[in-house]
């Protein structure tokens, strides 16, 4: 698409270079015909933009939903890719808003990359949270999921989802049990690479950790305190464990 591009604007640059040998008129009409087509063509082509996280807003220094804590300034949407580095104030995703019904908090993004030694935290109460990434989450650093309602995290490092990929975490709203449903879900692949790690701790007896994806690759330390169900619901071939 970069080389698509570019040779647009070649073009337009020779026509208007040698504009003195046409009529005017023609080279407006081109002119506007142009503009249109650059208009199509970035629309057409989903131009992703890199949303790396800075934090340190003033009020609200490690909020993913704070503009400000991003460059270049805004939250990220469906078609960006993010990027967390480490140092500073680490971003946490969390609802802050009260309801009074169950409900999901939904956080789309293209892409997302967490580098070494950055963290990532999610933390829910009683809500629902999922991170959606349409292309793949590389996670070089430390991701933690912290579910305040059953005191629990489950923490992990150098993991790696291909292609869509999502974390969901199916929160407890009325009463007792205070039971987490956790989902790393990848429709080709997740991988612990080697020397990660994997801490899920004990939780509610009732509690799931589930992996889905057709592929589960192992190469680093898995520590399970509770149930650990692995399933891949996005085809009919089972799941193909490689563990090392």
């Amino acid at each position: 698409s970069t080389l698509l591009l570019k040779s647009i604007f070649s073009i337009f640059a020779l026509v208007f270079s040698v504009k003195s040998r046409y009529n005017i008129g023609m080279v407006k009409r081109f002119k506007g015909l142009f503009i249109i087509s650059v208009i199509l063509f970035s629309t057409a082509a989903g131009f992703a933009a890199t949303k790396t996280w800075v934090g340190g807003d003033s009020s609200k220094p490690t909020d993913w939903d704070t503009a400000a804590n991003w460059s270049p300034s805004g939250v990220p949407t469906s078609s960006d890719e993010v990027v967390i580095n480490s140092g500073g104030n680490q971003p946490v995703i969390e609802n802050t808003v009260t309801y009074t019904a169950p409900a999901t908090k939904e956080i789309p993004i293209k892409k997302l990359t967490i580098n070494d030694n950055a963290i990532l935290t999610i933390k829910s109460n009683k809500i629902r949270i999922k991170l959606n990434c349409s292309t793949g989450i590389i996670n070089n650093g430390k991701i933690i999921l912290d579910l305040i309602w059953s005191a629990k995290k489950i923490e992990f490092t150098k993991t790696e989802f291909k292609d869509a990929s999502e974390i969901y975490i199916d929160a407890p709203f009325y009463g007792t049990p205070v039971a987490y449903d956790v989902t790393l879900k990848s429709s080709t692949e997740i991988d612990f690479k080697t020397g990660s790690t994997a801490v899920i701790e004990n939780g509610h007896a009732t509690e799931r950790f589930i992996i889905d994806t057709p592929v589960l690759t192992a190469k680093g330390t898995l520590t399970i305190e509770n149930k650990l169900e692995v399933k891949n619901n996005h085809s009919s071939t089972g799941v193909n464990i490689n563990i090392s």
